[in-house]
């Protein structure tokens, strides 16, 4: 066989090795590169020995003066005594979105839940995740709480409540209060779960689905942990104010 045909014959495989080889080195992909939706986070573990209670306010980056002026603005057109028919939703999304754009985290995770109640035609649960997930990449403890939300509830991703807690323990850890709030009464202890000796689910909450039963006595360390720790934070709603 010649020079010339061998090259010829070589050629084919060494394509095909490289098309094998893609996949592969693409499956180990660098966890800064995988969406911090999918990003792989411990199961939640009610038996932890201790519980380092932080602080979200330490945690967050400093607000811009701007941003924060539109913020407000915006909460304000959206106060309870205003009938939602007669509110502005255009002008609340734009002041929102510009005060986002500045990395304003209120106003990014805002954002996002009027994206999700469907305030901005163009934008809907993936433009809401996405937000998110921008938030999570700066460090706020918030975002990792409303992602196991949207986790529970199937928003913008595949329903997965084991993903859900996984995401909701991380804000706990970061020191997220309604995180912490919320897997504090999961793991109900005290005169109000007084001989359930199970998990017990909370009415009327966004996070309420179906969970997996444990005693209830197992927790009690966790619980109570959770309980001081958003004792020594501020006061929250299910939208952010000031």
């Amino acid at each position: 066989m010649s020079k010339k045909n061998t090259v010829f014959f070589r050629l084919p495989f060494f394509a095909l090795a490289v098309l094998l080889c893609v996949p592969l080195i693409a499956c180990k992909m660098p966890n800064d590169k995988v969406p911090p939706r999918n990003q792989s986070l411990p199961l939640f573990n009610p038996h932890v020995a201790d519980f380092i209670c932080e602080t979200e306010a330490s945690k967050v980056p400093p607000i811009d003066a701007q941003a924060e002026d539109w913020f407000l603005e915006a909460r304000a057109m959206e106060d309870p005594e205003i009938f939602v028919e007669d509110r502005d939703y255009k002008k609340i999304v734009d002041l929102t979105r510009q005060a986002a754009q500045r990395l304003h985290w209120k106003a990014m995770l805002n954002l996002a839940s009027l994206y999700v109640e469907g305030r901005d035609p163009l934008h809907g649960e993936e433009e809401a995740v996405q937000l998110v997930e921008k938030a999570m990449r700066l460090g706020i403890p918030a975002a990792y709480d409303r992602m196991g939300t949207y986790y529970a509830n199937g928003t913008g991703v595949n329903g997965d409540i084991t993903r859900a807690y996984a995401f909701w323990q991380k804000a706990a850890q970061m020191g997220n209060p309604q995180a912490m709030e919320f897997l504090a009464g999961k793991l109900k202890v005290g005169p109000s779960s007084e001989g359930a000796g199970y998990w017990s689910k909370t009415p009327g909450s966004d996070k309420d689905v179906g969970m997996r039963f444990w005693p209830r006595k197992r927790f009690s360390s966790l619980s109570i942990a959770f309980f001081v720790c958003v004792s020594a934070c501020c006061q929250w709603r299910n939208k952010w104010t000031a």
